[in-house]
């Protein structure tokens, strides 16, 4: 389990790739739909879709978990 300040270090991450924009070029560029994204988070298509929208942001444990596929996006277009 991470702490709270890595956490929090963690969802501001995300949010400012997402308020960037870059979360959905990650997506895109590596060839997932929305759904894919949405399962392997663990939320509703429409959700990975406001966040990208920028309507709404990613929060607590699924905030994370969205900032992990997105870094091991980033990984694997890295090879």
């Amino acid at each position: 389990m991470i702490d709270t300040t890595e956490r929090a270090v963690q969802i501001a991450r995300v949010r400012a790739l997402v308020r960037s924009g870059a979360a959905e070029k990650i997506r895109v560029a590596s060839g997932l739909t929305i759904s894919e994204v949405a399962r392997a988070v663990g939320v509703y298509p429409s959700t990975v879709f406001r966040w990208e929208s920028g309507s709404r942001v990613p929060r607590g444990e699924r905030a994370v978990r969205y900032l992990q596929l997105l870094e091991r996006l980033l990984g694997r277009e890295n090879r």
